[in-house]
């Protein structure tokens, strides 16, 4: 019952935090991936709520309910994947918040996506997946009721990918440099980043303002580098999934990982 007042408490904050207006357009910063952003990505709740998803599950054993990943950053597998698993692939899920959104002329922009493997034999951190552009289908909200569809997405001139949010339908994309091997013997952690921001599209139109998106980073553990989809948990399973924060007119980062805090302060991912 406690855990359930809890995960009540904490929606309530959430649905308090989104009422507040959002701050007016500043010049964008450099975004980055610094040290103290990524681990609050995996201990501070989400910004908002994606709307559609599943908030709470129950525990059929014991009966008690805990928050989602929709409400705040979770470790599934973690570092101790099943040996079935022998591939990795980063990805990320782009979903409207809750709040409404009347924008009709905005793109979201994603790039720079980056898997990152941290061997604990070595201390070494190697990038896995590396793309500007992203490939993804967009789902329904509750990733099941339906099948995917082809999202409404694009080449951004840049090198990145522009993406026109389809009503009651997330976007689940991921890195197009495809699954990567791993070895569970030296596997000492895991890292995925990725950016985004809102742009006009080609209307001319600016209405950014008034378009609530959100977006958080995950990653799988598969079967194989090539295997087909056969159900969560079977062919495919988290490692983790980062915090919802919200896509805004900057460049913004979204970040997953499941290295231990301390370990991470003292060993970071190069990044760039």
């Amino acid at each position: 019952m406690r855990s359930l007042v809890t995960t009540v408490g904490l929606l309530g904050l959430l649905w308090a935090g989104s009422a507040q207006a959002r701050p007016a357009d500043t010049a964008c910063p450099s975004p980055t991936d610094d040290v103290d952003t990524i681990l609050n990505d995996m201990k501070t709740p989400s910004e908002a709520l994606p709307h559609g998803a599943k908030l709470t599950w129950t525990d059929k054993k014991t009966g008690r309910s805990y928050p989602t990943y929709a409400v705040k950053p979770r470790i599934f597998y973690g570092n101790k994947p099943p040996s079935r698993y022998g591939a990795v692939q980063g990805w990320g899920q782009l979903w409207q918040s809750i709040e409404p959104s009347t924008a009709s002329h905005t793109l979201v922009e994603l790039r720079r996506y980056r898997t990152y493997l941290l061997d604990k034999t070595t201390g070494r951190w190697e990038r896995v997946q590396s793309s500007e552009n992203v490939a993804g289908r967009a789902f329904p909200e509750d990733f099941h009721s339906k099948p995917p569809i082809p999202a409404d997405a694009k080449p951004a001139p840049d090198g990145g990918t522009l993406v026109r949010m389809i009503p009651d339908r997330n976007f689940h994309f991921w890195p197009t440099s495809g699954r990567q091997p791993f070895d569970h013997d030296t596997l000492g952690g895991v890292f995925v980043t990725v950016q985004a921001r809102l742009v006009p599209d080609e209307s001319g139109v600016d209405d950014r303002a008034q378009a609530n998106y959100l977006l958080s980073a995950g990653l799988d553990y598969w079967t194989a580098a090539g295997a087909a989809y056969k159900g969560d948990k079977v062919s495919n399973g988290d490692a983790g999934i980062g915090r919802f924060k919200r896509v805004g007119v900057c460049w913004r980062t979204y970040t997953m990982t499941t290295v231990p805090a301390d370990v991470f302060r003292t060993n970071p991912p190069p990044l760039d």
